[in-house]
């Protein structure tokens, strides 16, 4: 179901995967649960994907511990 050319490294806990393209480098998060029959596999990856970020140094230096989360939005 994944693209040819994305690496996943990590998933979430709802069973999407955090991806590297292979051809450029860049990050993608790739949700499972979009598919729909009534879709190309074309559209379906299209849906399915988010770019995140230009490189996985950028998605390192980005990533912030969940107890700052919370206090970054007040829980």
């Amino acid at each position: 179901l994944l693209p040819e050319t994305f690496l996943p490294f990590a998933i979430d806990a709802g069973g999407n995967y955090f991806c590297i393209d292979i051809n450029n480098g860049k990050i993608y998060y790739y949700t499972l649960d979009t598919w729909s029959d009534n879709l190309s596999l074309t559209d379906n990856q299209d849906k399915s994907t988010l770019f995140l970020c230009n490189s996985f140094n950028e998605f390192i230096s980005e990533l912030v511990c969940e107890d700052d989360l919370d206090d970054l939005y007040g829980l």
